[in-house]
């Protein structure tokens, strides 16, 4: 029988080098069917947020995280947004997607980041090491013809080059800070959308509005290359759309005229957003759907940055963590109004799993959820109570993929 050779390889983990990067393009590309040739101009995550594993001098596995804001309850929280992890496949059996993962989490800790988030190719690898699935990314689409064709008074919309996004990110932070689970970008992913709105597919194009010429929205739009409602040419693609209610309605308006050759509007703005632009919002129509997964990296700090409800008497809980022993124990979890206090100690009332705490924590899933499923050990019905009072937030949405 032939002896395995992989088995005997040692494996160092180690921060990725500068020309380490076209080799963990090529394992990406081949774990995700991606292209095969490296676009040079695609923005880059730093290499010092990526970790690989070497066989034998070899990349053999990556894994990297773009430094985001992540919105929860009305506070930006330090997010760690967990992308391109890939494992040679000759190297598969081994654990090594969990170790890179295992070496995610301690870098991200070591730069202050408490929560990590992704969207999952496989939701077994993750919830074994601690994700949940936390919140939806949803994209819907409506008939043009819905939107108004008046634009509010004194609102002005302009055609306008992927370099405006400069002046943009202080307006899509603002509209981030009322959404449950959006994100405030970094650079990397301005960077990703500057480029998408720069290069000349499909007519996309930057719109932006303004009021007495200040931007109160923008949104980059696309041509579809065809389009499902009868007699249409073609559909609009919203990649990118934020801003005040008003300066969205002007440009919902501003592509009404194209109403006889053009169908529908895609787009994966949250169902509050498309309430102020829509008379009929039942019209829309779900086309995808996907759940991404949220990890407490930090119990205690994430937690006290998150805020949360009243919930009278303290909360007594004994977290289950076995991959990050800094989160494993019991805790005192206490509010002053919308501030969290946490201490180390207490009774241990409630056992609670790192996966369902990240779940709660988000306000995807209820604590009296959980409990009817057997999730929460110990919990009485006050119990549960305070930690839906806790935890009580509007379901979190994603709109950017990374």
């Amino acid at each position: 029988m032939p002896v395995n050779q992989t088995a005997w390889m040692k494996i160092i983990h180690d921060q990725m080098k500068p020309e380490e990067w076209i080799d963990g393009f090529r394992l990406r590309s081949s774990a995700f069917g991606g292209p095969v040739t490296p676009d040079p101009d695609r923005p880059r995550i730093p290499h010092d947020q990526i970790r690989v594993a070497r066989a034998d001098g070899t990349v053999v596995a990556t894994a990297a995280y773009a430094h985001f804001g992540q919105v929860l309850n009305g506070h930006t929280l330090p997010m760690g947004g967990v992308t391109g992890v890939a494992v040679a496949p000759h190297m598969n059996g081994r654990g090594l997607a969990r170790q890179m993962m295992q070496d995610l989490f301690e870098l991200m800790l070591d730069r202050g980041i408490v929560l990590a988030t992704l969207f999952a190719s496989t939701s077994r690898l993750y919830r074994s090491v601690g994700y949940e699935s936390a919140g939806t990314w949803t994209k819907r689409s409506f008939p043009l013809r819905e939107l108004s064709r008046v634009a509010p008074d004194g609102v002005s919309v302009t055609e306008e080059s992927a370099d405006a996004y400069g002046e943009l990110h202080g307006l899509h932070e603002s509209h981030a800070a009322r959404s449950n689970g959006w994100l405030i970008r970094d650079d990397w992913y301005w960077a990703r959308m500057h480029q998408a709105v720069a290069k000349p597919e499909r007519h996309t194009r930057l719109l932006v509005a303004r009021r007495a010429g200040v931007p109160i929205a923008a949104a980059a739009v696309q041509n579809t290359d065809g389009s499902t409602e009868r007699a249409s040419e073609y559909d609009f693609e919203l990649l990118d759309a934020f801003g005040e209610p008003d300066g969205l309605v002007a440009i919902g308006a501003s592509l009404t005229g194209h109403g006889t050759i053009a169908g529908l509007v895609h787009t994966v703005l949250d169902a509050h957003d498309l309430a102020a632009l829509l008379d009929r919002p039942e019209l829309c129509r779900v086309e995808a759907q996907e759940l991404w997964m949220a990890r407490l990296l930090d119990v205690q700090a994430a937690l006290v940055a998150r805020g949360g409800g009243s919930i009278g008497s303290p909360l007594h809980l004994d977290v289950s963590d076995p991959h990050l022993q800094r989160n494993n124990g019991r805790i005192v979890v206490s509010c002053d109004g919308d501030e969290v206090h946490v201490e180390s100690g207490g009774e241990g009332t409630v056992g609670i799993t790192i996966n369902d705490l990240s779940a709660m924590f988000t306000g995807f899933r209820s604590a009296a959820s959980l409990q009817a499923r057997g999730r929460l050990g110990g919990a009485t019905p006050g119990d549960v109570h305070r930690l839906d009072r806790l935890f009580a937030a509007p379901a979190p949405t994603l709109t950017d993929f990374f």
